[in-house]
C-alpha cells in the first residue's frame, strides 16, 4: 500500500516534474516570442516613425509642388469663405482682375461681377448654396479694377465640415472672353448667313452626314411645292424627302439615283440640269462639307433656270438657224480659246480640211492647221482678239492630206459671263479658187506688162523707123524749093511734100491712139504760160495763112489768169489738132481760140476752151460720128480733104485724161464751134517765164546764124545730108558726129555754140553721151543741147530733159522749124 502510495508519489512527481519542465519550457519558449515580440515593436515602430517622416517629407514636397502649380496657373484659382470672401487668389486672378493682393483678399465675389450678369449669377450659386451642390459650372461677365469685361468660365467645388456645413469654396475660373467674341462673330456671321440663304433665291439644303436635314430655306419649299416652312424640315431625314418628290420630275428614278450616286463620290458637281413635269427647268449643285479629312454633310442648291433655259434654247435654235445658213453659203466656223485650243469645229469646217471634229477639239489650231510661216501673223491676230478687236486676214490651211487650202478669216471675240474674253470665233471662206486666179492674175499681168513695154518699144521704134526717112523726104522737099525749079518739077515738089506731111499725119494720129489705148500718156502737171501758148498758135497757124482769106483769132477772157498748172504739152495737141481741122476745112473766113473761165477756187479753175471756124460745117446727125475712131463725115466736100478718122477721136480721149469733156455744135455752110473744159490749177503767186514767141523761120534771112559752131550728132547719112545743106544755106560753122561716143570726144576738142544730138545712136546713144558731156570737165559742159528724137512717145522727151538736154525737136522737121527752134534756144531777139 506504502509502495503504492509511494509508485502514486512518485509518477505524481514525474508528472509534476515533466509538468515543470513543460511549464519552463513554455514559459522559455513566450518568453523568447515576447522578446522577439516587442523587438518587432520596437522595429515596427521605428519604421513607422520613418514612414511618418518620409510622407510629411513627400506631403510637404506635394503641397509645394500644389502651391507651384497654383501660383504659375494660367486659369484663376481661389478659395472663398461661406460668404463669398476671398481667402486665397492665385497670382494670375490678381493680374487679370487687376487688383493688388491685398485689395483683392478679403473683397467679395460678389464685387467682381458685371451688372449684366449679377442678378443671374446670385440666382445660380444660391441654388447651388441651397441644395449643397459640391460641383457646379457657370459663365458670366466680370469687371476687372479698370472696368475691362472679362467672360469667366467657373468651376466650384464645395468643402464641407465634418457636420455636413459648408466651410469653404474652391474655384478654377477660366477666362472665356476671346471665345465668347468668336462665338458672338460666329453668331453674327450665321445670323448673316441664315438670312441670307433665307433671301435667296436659290433653294438651299444643308444635310448632316447621315443626311438629316440642317438648313433649309424658303426657296426650296417654293420651288418643291412643299406645304410647309422651313423651320418644320429641320431634322427631317432627306432620304424619305428625295423619294416623295421624285414624282416632280420627268426622270423620277434617274433624280434619285443620281441623288444617291452623288453622295457617294462626294465630288462637287456644279449646274447639272434637271427637267420637272411641269415644263420648268431647275439647276442643281452639289457641294460636299468637309474638315479636314472628316466629312460632316454636304449642301445642295436648287436653281429654277426656266426663263434663262428657254433664253438659251431660243440663242441655240437661232445660232443653229444662222450656223446653218453659214454653212449653207460653204463657210467654216471654228471656236477656240485664249490658247488658241479648238473647243468646237463645225461640219463644214471639217470638211474644208477633211478632218473630223473630234480629231480637232482639244487640239492647238496653230500647231495642226497652220504653216509655220504664218504663226507670227496668227500670234498678232490673237493679240487683237485679246483687245477685244474683230478683224479680217487671209491665210493657208493645212488640210488633213497635207495640201494646202487659202482661206479669207472673218475673227471674232467671245466673251464669257464676266465680260472677259475667253477665246474667238472665226469664219472661214474658202478662196483657194480665188487665189489661184490672182495667181493667174498676176502671171497675166506680167505677162501683159512685158507686152506693154513691147509694145512701148516697138512704138518707139516704129516711130523712129519711119521718122527718120520722113525727116530727109520733108527737109528734102522743101530745099527743093530752092532749086528754082520747073513748073513741072514745082508740081512734083508739092506733090512730094503733101504726100509726106499726109503720111506723118497718119502716123503721128496712130501712134497717138496707140498711146492713149495703151494707156501710155500721163498727165504731166507743170506751171505754164497759157496766154504765151495761145499767142504762139495764134501766130503760127496765121504765117499758114499766108496767100489766103482767112484771119486767126486768139482771145482770152480778162478774169483767165495768165499763167495756170497743167500739161501744157496735151493742151497745145488739143489745141493744134482742132485748129488744124478748122483750118482744112475753111475756104475763108476765120479760125481762132477763145478761152474763158466756168468755175474757181481758192486752188483751181475750170476754163472753157472753144475753137471755132466759118468753114463748110458738119450736119446735125452727123455730130456724134466725128469723135468716133476710123468714122469719117461722108460727104463730097469733106472727101477732098482724107485722113485717119482719127484726128477728133484723139482730141476727144486727150480732154478726157485731163478730166473734162467736148461737143461740137456747127451749121452747114457757116462753121463749126468744138468746145471743152479742163481743170487747172492756181499757181498761188508763183511766176513763170514768159518765152517770148519765137521768131519764124526764113531762109532768106540767114544772116543772124552765120558763123555760129554746132556740132551735129546724127548717125542716119540722109539725116547728115540733110541738116548739113540746111546749115551750109546758113553759114553754120558744124562738124558730124556719126554716134554718141564721138560727139563726147568732139566735145572735148572744140566749143560749140549749140549741140543737135540724136537720141537713138549705136555705140552710145544720145541720153548717154550728154550725161557724160555734162558730168565731166569740157568746153561744152554748158552748151545747150537740143534732141533730135524720132519717137513720139512723152517719156523718151521727159527723158532727153533729165538726162541734161535743154529742149527737143521731133522729127521730120522743115528748114524753118529747125531754124526757129535753134534761134529760141539761143535766145536770139524777137
Amino acid at each position: 500500500m506504502a509502495e503504492l502510495n509511494e509508485d502514486v508519489w512518485k509518477r505524481r512527481w514525474e508528472r509534476e516534474r515533466e509538468a515543470r519542465k513543460s511549464a519552463e519550457a513554455i514559459l522559455e519558449t513566450k518568453s523568447t516570442e515576447l522578446h522577439e515580440a516587442n523587438e518587432k515593436l520596437r522595429r515596427l515602430n521605428e519604421e513607422l516613425e520613418q514612414e511618418v517622416q518620409t510622407r510629411t517629407a513627400a506631403l510637404q514636397e506635394t503641397e509645394a509642388r500644389y502651391q507651384q502649380l497654383v501660383e504659375s496657373a494660367l486659369d484663376v484659382l481661389y478659395r472663398a469663405d461661406q460668404m463669398g470672401r476671398f481667402t486665397y487668389v492665385n497670382p494670375i486672378g490678381i493680374e487679370k482682375f487687376e487688383y493688388s493682393e491685398q485689395e483683392i483678399l478679403g473683397m467679395s465675389f460678389i464685387e467682381l461681377l458685371h451688372p449684366d450678369s449679377k442678378s443671374e449669377v446670385l440666382s445660380f450659386y444660391a441654388k447651388v448654396f441651397e441644395q449643397k451642390q459640391e460641383r457646379s459650372y457657370f459663365e458670366f461677365k466680370a469687371l476687372s479694377k479698370s472696368g475691362r469685361v472679362i467672360w469667366i468660365g467657373q468651376n466650384v467645388q464645395l468643402i464641407f465640415t465634418a457636420d455636413g456645413e459648408i466651410a469653404e469654396l474652391v474655384a478654377v475660373a477660366r477666362d472665356r472672353t476671346a471665345r465668347k467674341l468668336t462665338e458672338e462673330k460666329l453668331d453674327t456671321t450665321q445670323l448673316r448667313l441664315s438670312s441670307l440663304i433665307s433671301n435667296l433665291h436659290s433653294g438651299i439644303l444643308v444635310e448632316d452626314e447621315n443626311r438629316y436635314t440642317v438648313l433649309v430655306n424658303q426657296a426650296i419649299c417654293d420651288i418643291f411645292d412643299l406645304p410647309t416652312s422651313p423651320e418644320n424640315l429641320i431634322g427631317l431625314d432627306c432620304s424619305q424627302w428625295a423619294e416623295q418628290s421624285k414624282h416632280l420630275f420627268k426622270q423620277p428614278e434617274e433624280f434619285v439615283a443620281r441623288i444617291d450616286e452623288l453622295l457617294r463620290n462626294k465630288q462637287l458637281v456644279v449646274n447639272e440640269q434637271l427637267e420637272m413635269n411641269n415644263n420648268r427647268y431647275l439647276e442643281r449643285d452639289y457641294i460636299p462639307i468637309f474638315s479636314g479629312n472628316s466629312y460632316l454633310g454636304h449642301l445642295w442648291r436648287y436653281n429654277d433656270i426656266t426663263e434663262v433655259y428657254e433664253t438659251q434654247e431660243l440663242i441655240r435654235r437661232s445660232e443653229e438657224k444662222y450656223r446653218g445658213i453659214i454653212e449653207n453659203m460653204e463657210l467654216g466656223l471654228l471656236e477656240v480659246d485664249i490658247d488658241e485650243v479648238i473647243l468646237k469645229a463645225y461640219g463644214y469646217f471639217c470638211s474644208m480640211v477633211g478632218y473630223e471634229p473630234e480629231e480637232l477639239i482639244g487640239k492647238k489650231a496653230t500647231e495642226i492647221l497652220l504653216p509655220v510661216d504664218y504663226y507670227e501673223l496668227m500670234a498678232n491676230n490673237q493679240q487683237k482678239r485679246l483687245k477685244g478687236e474683230s478683224g479680217s486676214y487671209e491665210m493657208p490651211l493645212i488640210k488633213k492630206d497635207g495640201s494646202l487650202i487659202w482661206v479669207l478669216v472673218s475673227a471674232a471675240p467671245v466673251y464669257n459671263h464676266l465680260g472677259e474674253v475667253s477665246g474667238s470665233i472665226g469664219i472661214h471662206y474658202n478662196i483657194t479658187n480665188r487665189k489661184q486666179l490672182e495667181t493667174d492674175l498676176a502671171l497675166a499681168k506680167n505677162l501683159a506688162e512685158e507686152a506693154q513695154i513691147a509694145e512701148k518699144e516697138f512704138l518707139a521704134n516704129m516711130s523712129h523707123e519711119i521718122r527718120t526717112p520722113l525727116n530727109a523726104i520733108i527737109g528734102m522737099a522743101s530745099l527743093l524749093y530752092d532749086t528754082r525749079p520747073t513748073p513741072e518739077q514745082l508740081e512734083y515738089i508739092d506733090i512730094l511734100k503733101v504726100s509726106a506731111n499726109f503720111l506723118l499725119s497718119l502716123i503721128s494720129d496712130l501712134l497717138d491712139m496707140a498711146k492713149i489705148e495703151a494707156g501710155r500718156i500721163e498727165i504731166q502737171a507743170r506751171a505754164f504760160d497759157l496766154a504765151g501758148s495761145l499767142r504762139t498758135l495764134q501766130r503760127t497757124f496765121q504765117l499758114k495763112m499766108e496767100g489766103r482769106p482767112i484771119q486767126v483769132e486768139a482771145s482770152l477772157d480778162i478774169n483767165v489768169p495768165s499763167t495756170v498748172v497743167g500739161d501744157e504739152v496735151l493742151l497745145h495737141q488739143i489745141l493744134m489738132n482742132l485748129l488744124g481741122n478748122a483750118d482744112k476745112f475753111t475756104e475763108k473766113g476765120k479760125i481762132g481760140i477763145r478761152v474763158k473761165p466756168m468755175h474757181q477756187t481758192n486752188t483751181h479753175i475750170t476754163l472753157e476752151f472753144q475753137v471755132f471756124d466759118t468753114g463748110i460745117g458738119i450736119a446735125e446727125d452727123k455730130l456724134d460720128l466725128i469723135f468716133q475712131k476710123f468714122k469719117q463725115v461722108n460727104d463730097r466736100q469733106r472727101q477732098k480733104h482724107k485722113g485717119t478718122g482719127l484726128g477728133l477721136a484723139i482730141v476727144k480721149e486727150l480732154v478726157r485724161l485731163q478730166g473734162g469733156e467736148i461737143r461740137a455744135t456747127s451749121t452747114p455752110k457757116q462753121g463749126t464751134v468744138f468746145t471743152f473744159t479742163i481743170t487747172y490749177g492756181l499757181t498761188s503767186g508763183v511766176s513763170v517765164a514768159v518765152k517770148p514767141a519765137p521768131v519764124l523761120g526764113n531762109l532768106s534771112d540767114n544772116a543772124s546764124l552765120a558763123g555760129r559752131r554746132i556740132l551735129v550728132v546724127e548717125d542716119s547719112l540722109m539725116n547728115q545730108k540733110y541738116i548739113s545743106t540746111v546749115l551750109n544755106k546758113w553759114q553754120v560753122v558744124f562738124e558730124i558726129a556719126q554716134d554718141g561716143q564721138e560727139a563726147v570726144s568732139k566735145a572735148h576738142q572744140a566749143l560749140y555754140d549749140l549741140i543737135l544730138m540724136d537720141l537713138q545712136m549705136p555705140i552710145m546713144d544720145g541720153y548717154e553721151a550728154t550725161i557724160a558731156i555734162r558730168s565731166t570737165q569740157n568746153p561744152n559742159q554748158q552748151t545747150p543741147i537740143v534732141a533730135l528724137t524720132a519717137s513720139a512717145m512723152l517719156d523718151q522727151k521727159e527723158k532727153a530733159l533729165k538726162s541734161g538736154m535743154d529742149d527737143f525737136l521731133t522729127k521730120p522737121f522743115t528748114p524753118p522749124q529747125l531754124e526757129d527752134k535753134i534761134k529760141e534756144i539761143l535766145h536770139f531777139p524777137l
